[in-house]
């Protein structure tokens, strides 16, 4: 057993506290904690804290075993299933709901807690329910008027800190990072690769710890809205379809602080997707088919502003690209989730301009994976994005085929094998500076250094080894 802690024993920072003699919690879900907060007499409850994922019940778990005075649960607010409007079966309050019918079997539930522990914490915890269409906060406030405080249901039970992997990182950019796949899947395994073996380890406002690489943008060339994931990836099917129907709803949902959908198709009074659509009809060659999501004053004020900020819509050569612009990125958890809708809009873009879906470009700035998913994130995701590496890509600056002529030379090809110019060198220094502007892949470019080599070493005799 470990000695008595301060309570809440963790994400403190993200609670609201009331009074430390109340029996009464409350979880908000999708709703703003302050808001509900604003709502209650402090004294009535001990604290105040929202769930937004099926990760978060480690930590609700983790509190309301060190604090045994907690004898009644409160839920209420809004859910991913709400914000849908349709059952999403992995949404917080349905794996809250879960948990508390006795099913253990939730896969985001820590291992390391006891049974025994959460058979004793369910037996003695009452879970209230406030379902809500929209927030009526008097029928919360009735409730926990009626909830009398009492002395517990025995000792605290706490738990050592959850292992994580040891942080090492190792020397990057700094900022500004590419990853570049055919799709959104192969792109998210690559972007985990990057981030585990570079992402510098940083503080959060959560009270956590995150690896972070800074303008980290993303390019897929094939993006696809019906993408499919590996089977442990938090984005199945179910979830990505009711995310894309919360994404394109346009009403306001009460008690939620923003909603992208809102913000891009009614909220600033025009819909914004539209208004992008005409500008490029009128002219393919515009530039300022843009959307933003940001209000520059009310979100600067905003403790929960928007991570999806902007969108720029370009048509070339006949293809609508798309760039979109995350100022908070969690990687693991919603990046999948992210890079589906944009490629959502830019299929719908491009339907309604009636030209061909091209690149989709996601910048993510503070692009992070929290502490809890670095396990999840470096054991399969980099062992499958180990099989990317193993295949071949063809580099977008082309092919380069060597030859010996008394110098070296080098013919340098478009993707589709045009002959594009030939450059020479009399040493291997002077022809690798020479290529170098038409190598856009690091596993093109140690190739080809090794295909340099060779040839000076072989000269007449020298034949290129394929790719």
């Amino acid at each position: 057993m470990i000695s008595e802690r301060k309570w809440p024993v963790v994400m403190a920072g993200q609670l609201i506290a009331g009074n430390p003699d109340s029996n009464v919690a409350i979880c908000t879900l999708w709703t703003p904690r302050q808001k509900v907060a604003a709502m209650l007499d402090p004294s009535r409850y001990a604290v105040i804290g929202n769930l937004y994922s099926r990760d978060g019940l480690n930590y609700l778990v983790e509190n309301l075993l060190a604090n045994p005075r907690i004898s009644f649960l409160v839920v209420t607010g809004v859910s991913q299933s709400d914000m849908a409007a349709s059952n999403v079966p992995s949404d917080s309050r349905n794996a809250l709901l879960a948990l508390f019918s006795r099913d253990m079997n939730i896969p985001a539930l820590d291992s390391r807690f006891d049974q025994a522990d959460l058979a004793r914490l369910f037996a003695s915890l009452k879970l209230l329910t406030v379902p809500l269409a929209s927030l009526h906060y008097s029928a919360l406030l009735s409730v926990s008027q009626v909830i009398t405080h009492g002395p517990g249901r025995g000792e605290p039970v706490y738990y050592p800190p959850r292992e994580v992997l040891v942080a090492d990182v190792l020397p990057s950019e700094g900022m500004g990072y590419t990853v570049r796949r055919e799709t959104i899947s192969e792109a998210w395994l690559s972007l985990l690769d990057l981030i585990m073996r570079y992402g510098r380890v940083t503080g959060t406002s959560f009270g956590s710890r995150q690896r972070e690489l800074l303008a980290l943008t993303t390019v897929i060339d094939r993006p696809n809205v019906e993408e499919a994931f590996p089977a442990w990836s938090p984005a199945d099917r179910d979830s990505i379809d009711a995310y894309l129907k919360a994404f394109w709803r346009r009403d306001e949902v009460p008690g939620v602080t923003y909603q992208y959908g809102h913000r891009l198709l009614s909220k600033f009074g025009e819909d914004q997707v539209a208004l992008m659509v005409s500008k490029l009809r009128h002219s393919h060659a515009s530039r300022s088919a843009y959307c933003s999501l940001w209000e520059p004053v009310a979100d600067s004020h905003n403790e929960d502003p928007p991570c999806l900020t902007s969108l720029h819509g370009l048509i070339r050569d006949g293809k609508l690209h798309l760039f979109a612009t995350i100022r908070s990125n969690d990687m693991y958890r919603a990046w999948p989730f992210n890079a589906v809708s944009m490629a959502s809009v830019q299929s719908s873009m491009a339907s309604s301009l009636r030209c061909d879906v091209g690149q989709l470009g996601i910048l993510s700035t503070s692009a992070h994976i929290y502490e809890e998913n670095w396990g999840e994130a470096k054991e399969k995701g980099l062992l499958e994005a180990a099989k990317y590496r193993n295949t071949f890509s063809q580099d977008k600056r082309g092919s380069v085929v060597f030859r010996w002529g008394g110098i070296g030379e080098a013919d340098v090809y478009s993707p589709e094998g045009d002959k594009l110019l030939t450059v020479r060198g009399q040493t291997v220094g002077v022809l690798r500076r020479a290529l170098e502007p038409y190598v856009g892949l690091v596993g093109h470019g140690l190739y080809l250094g090794g295909e340099l080599v060779r040839l000076f070493q072989m000269k007449e005799e020298y034949e290129q080894d394929a790719v």
